[in-house]
């Protein structure tokens, strides 16, 4: 599953406007009732995925009977294991994950440089590896394997302590930081040295880069019925995201603190999630900015300007209300 649109198309929900073939309220009736359909589709698949797992974990059938032989074969779980190591080799056995040929002398250089940008972005700026070993796992067991691309644009805050300064440097510092808009500064007397300064400094940025990531199949929504994802009318991935998260990508803080789930991430879309991360299971967090959202991209084809001809739009929302935050044309 691919995905586009940065963050710099957002807008406070009070300034999202659909162009003028439909209102804002008729958009969010089509989201919902796309979304209601396809939730229910993917619950019916995960039922199905569900026992593929068993099968995989060669849990018990249910079925058995007393003195009677209870083993179970490991044959799903035994031929998955088999194929994921020389699944993995074609992609990382050498250095090049992928690799763009030539198609003259003109652009060998091109190609060389492309082939190096895509094994940077998948092998360093990304663990493609542990990425691309749970897309294949997905696809192997239970059916469904998705990645999500997509430029990523966030905001970035790094906070570092310092003590035991002198005076002289630390006016130097207070001098400097101001020349650097994402740099704020705090001082204060050191408690164990006296004549000496203490703080932090703090770091603020954005963060720009292309990002990998396996969707877990109960995350990943498509329309019944399709046969790809280009001809599809809907398809959405929907997740649970921080609030701290959901700030950092520039959505403002009042909205989603509006939006908080009541579910946590762990027992949200039912109990092919909670399968999946029973183990981590714990309870609600009480820090605000770790409480969960629900967040949902919709792709969908829709007659928004009223011109007859339904293109495709990239419309985000926000908790159970499907508040749109965000839409734009992709």
């Amino acid at each position: 599953m691919e995905e586009g649109g940065g963050m710099d198309e957002l807008m406070a929900a009070d300034e999202v406007q659909p162009a003028s073939g439909k209102d804002i309220e008729d958009v969010a009736a089509v989201l919902k009732d796309y979304y209601k359909q396809a939730s229910d589709w993917n619950e019916w698949l995960g039922r199905q995925r569900i026992a593929m797992q068993r099968a995989y974990n060669a849990e018990p059938y249910g079925n058995e009977r007393e003195n009677r032989s209870q083993v179970v074969m490991s044959d799903v779980r035994d031929t998955v294991s088999a194929v994921m190591p020389s699944l993995m080799r074609v992609f990382f056995g050498n250095q090049k994950a992928v690799e763009f040929l030539p198609t003259g002398p003109e652009t060998a250089k091109i190609a060389e440089q492309a082939t190096d940008y895509v094994r940077y972005v998948i092998q360093q700026d990304n663990p493609g590896f542990l990425e691309f070993y749970r897309w294949f796992k997905d696809a192997l067991i239970g059916g469904l394997g998705v990645m999500k691309v997509w430029w990523d644009q966030r905001q970035t805050v790094r906070k570092v302590e310092f003590d035991g300064l002198d005076q002289q440097t630390a006016a130097v510092l207070a001098q400097e930081a101001p020349k650097d808009a994402g740099v704020t500064v705090e001082m204060r007397p050191d408690a164990e040295r006296e004549g000496f300064v203490a703080g932090s400094i703090t770091y603020r940025g954005e963060q720009d880069q292309v990002r990998i990531q396996v969707v877990p199949p109960e995350e990943f929504l498509i329309e019944l019925g399709a046969v790809t994802l280009d001809r599809a009318l809907y398809v959405a991935h929907r997740t649970l995201v921080t609030v701290s998260d959901l700030v950092a990508m520039g959505y403002p803080r009042e909205l989603v603190e509006e939006h908080i789930s009541h579910e946590s991430a762990l027992t949200a879309f039912g109990e092919e999630r909670f399968r999946r991360w029973q183990a981590a299971l714990g309870g609600p967090n009480a820090d605000e900015a770790a409480r969960p959202v629900l967040y949902v991209e919709h792709y969908v084809l829709i007659d928004a300007d009223g011109d007859g001809v339904a293109e495709r739009h990239r419309i985000c929302t926000l908790g159970e209300s499907m508040t749109i935050v965000a839409d734009d044309v992709v």
